[in-house]
């Protein structure tokens, strides 16, 4: 899957600029995606004893997609800071 967000959030800070609401929606845009699964290789495996020791690989199978930075996301040093904050 691709997510193109990032070039959206690229063509409103050409507009715009860098403002609260353009880096609300980088956050969006950056933030991982889950995908959570059945076991593709093998059948699950049904829980036994504590749940404290139970490994969730038999369970499902989890994916986590973090996107890279599109070309043009450069943002200037006055907003670092507030970049910084989004976890980026």
């Amino acid at each position: 899957m691709h997510d193109l967000r990032q070039y959206e959030v690229v063509e409103r800070i050409k507009k715009e600029g860098w403002t609260k609401a353009v880096l609300r929606d980088l956050e969006r845009a950056l933030a991982p995606a889950f995908a959570v699964g059945r076991m593709s290789l093998s059948s699950p495996i049904p829980p036994s004893g504590d749940w404290s020791t139970l490994n969730v690989r038999h369970l499902a199978e989890i994916k986590v997609t973090v996107s890279r930075w599109a070309d043009g996301l450069d943002p200037p040093a006055e907003t670092l800071p507030i970049v910084v904050e989004l976890g980026v």
